[in-house]
């Protein structure tokens, strides 16, 4: 009996123990600086637990002294300013795309380590290749990272446009580039070790790098996150709604809606803050939600779904722009399809109209069911927002708490910064594990 409580004890000790250091990291998340006296005052921890802290945040590489504050500002004496490290932990996303795959490597801090976009267009193409390109862009990395003086890269996160089921690793489908049901994670991992011996052997003879061995086993221990752009792309815009001067406090419980159209018609739900999944992983794929009882077939096996009359690909299909896209670009060709319905040219206006009509649709029914604080567009559907509801507006919908309509701050790029979000969260909830060489525990949509 006394073993036991003893083991109750010590767990309960851990796990305030953990808390308090989140405390201390959510005030550095957003790159920002504070003294041992700024902190303890915000967080109520007692100058001696908050020096207990600082010290293994330190000894860990989590955080940094970075100078010290001017006499003055919080008394008489400066005093030791702290922040997230720049040397221990790298946040890592790659977005997949259209027809280009974006990587994006940060300090913990935010700096940028590397930011590259490749050119590579893996629509119609094996799933096995987009697997084999992430691990070798990930094998590279190793020796950048190297380079900066970073021997540990615990966690890395995939934006894809596909929902992703609840263990964040697995697709029922990428619809947009043909793939059915995959273990996308596993994959992955399966190339990692061959990928990592190829790059080894491709390197230059005078060449710095990962040492070989060390390179495996942070490999063999990486954790890897699939993460749906359209949730990236919500939490990236909660995040702003709230550190933003809009009077929203991050206290505030926010019930968001958000809806995107650029690869594909897609979204996302934050329910007290928190962002809805459900049960499956799934929720919030508005694009899939019906609005035609006989419409045209969609890849997902129902008819009649938003993205087959509101995707972009589709409208400019059906808008006859598809030279014109090729030319100039899907934005572009998007920009021209609207220009041309207002001027009544078909097949342009019947087409401009059913993806506005469907939209429409889709957004009236999910803003009666949710009844958001706000809904944040993103993608071309920024430039509906004016027509989305001329005529069914909040007053005529007889919905009440909605605040209204927000153009996304981050337009048509929300994925990266939501996932890099996700990511440097899912690194300081796990601060404590990873001090002690722990496995992580991966959760998105999750504040620290």
């Amino acid at each position: 009996m006394t073993g036991i409580k003893t083991m109750a004890r010590k767990m309960d000790s851990r796990d305030v123990r953990d808390r308090n250091i989140a405390l201390v990291l959510e005030q550095l998340v957003d790159g920002e600086s504070h003294s041992r006296t700024y902190l303890s005052n915000v967080t109520g921890l007692t100058p001696a637990t908050l020096t207990s802290l600082i010290r293994d945040l330190a000894e860990a590489g989590i955080i940094e002294q970075v100078g010290a504050s001017q006499s003055g500002v919080e008394g008489p004496r400066r005093k030791a300013m702290f922040a997230l490290g720049n040397h221990s932990f790298p946040v890592v996303v790659l977005e997949l795309r259209k027809s280009e795959v974006k990587l994006v490597c940060q300090t913990l801090r935010g700096c940028t380590v590397l930011d590259e976009t490749y050119q590579a267009d893996f629509r119609g193409k094996n799933i096995g290749d987009f697997a084999r390109f992430v691990a070798l862009r990930i094998c590279a990395l190793l020796d950048v990272l190297a380079q900066q003086g970073i021997d540990s890269l615990p966690l890395v996160g995939i934006s894809i446009p596909a929902p992703v089921y609840a263990d964040l690793r697995t697709i029922p489908a990428a619809i947009d580039f043909g793939w059915d049901h995959a273990d996308v994670v596993a994959l992955i991992e399966e190339q990692l070790p061959q990928a990592w011996y190829e790059h080894v052997r491709s390197r230059k003879a005078d060449a710095q790098g990962c040492d070989v061995a060390a390179g495996l086993a942070i490999l063999r221990d990486l954790k890897i996150v699939l993460v749906n752009d359209g949730s990236a792309g919500l939490w990236a815009e909660r995040h702003y709604l709230q550190r933003s001067n809009g009077g929203i406090s991050p206290e505030d419980s926010l019930n968001l809606l958000y809806f995107k159209t650029d690869l594909g018609v897609g979204g996302g739900v934050v329910l007290n803050n928190e962002l809805y999944c459900g049960s499956k992983g799934m929720a919030g794929g508005l694009g899939h939600m019906p609005v035609a009882n006989s419409g045209r077939h969609c890849l997902c096996g129902r008819t009649g779904c938003l993205a087959t009359v509101a995707a972009p690909e589709v409208m400019i299909d059906d808008g006859g722009l598809r030279e014109f896209a090729s030319e100039h670009g899907d934005v572009a060709a998007l920009k021209e399809l609207r220009r041309l319905a207002k001027l009544n040219i078909e097949p342009a206006r019947s087409t401009y109209d059913r993806a506005r009509d469907g939209v429409k649709q889709v957004l009236a029914g999910a803003i009666a069911l949710l009844v958001p604080d706000w809904v944040i567009f993103g993608g071309y559907v920024i430039h509906m927002m004016d027509e989305l509801f001329s005529e069914h507006d909040l007053a005529t919908m007889k919905v009440s708490g909605v605040r209204g309509m927000l153009a996304g701050h981050y337009r048509d790029d929300a994925a990266m910064p939501g996932a890099l979000l996700m990511m440097r969260q899912n690194l300081l909830s796990n601060a404590g594990r990873l001090m002690h060489g722990e496995n992580l525990v991966l959760r998105v949509g999750s504040a620290v």
